[in-house]
């Protein structure tokens, strides 16, 4: 049995979107957290948002059609653009070294 359209855009698009937007968040943290640990934390919560989808799909609670995965997902690549941006001007290579010791 082949996956149908809506599987193939939650792996295809909107997977990758939170992921990259995941990754992006946890740059931004990192940059502005004072510990390891906590930037980690924080960073973590990044996949509840997929997670619920997941499980509210399968539950029957939530109807993700095609349509509404695009939209989401289009509205997570680009705030995974915003946020690797602002990471990218938040991040301060020369003061990473020193808050690890």
């Amino acid at each position: 049995m082949l996956p149908n359209l809506t599987w193939l855009l939650l792996v295809c698009w909107l997977g990758p979107a939170l992921c990259a937007a995941g990754l992006a968040l946890a740059v931004l943290v990192s940059a502005l957290s004072r510990t390891v640990q906590g930037a980690q934390q924080i960073a973590g919560i990044a996949v509840l948002p997929l997670i619920f989808m997941i499980a509210g799909q399968f539950s029957g609670l939530l109807f993700l059609g095609p349509w509404l995965l695009l939209g989401v997902g289009a509205c997570l690549w680009a705030l995974c653009a915003a946020l690797a941006l602002l990471g990218a001007r938040a991040l301060r290579r020369d003061r990473i070294g020193p808050r690890l010791r």
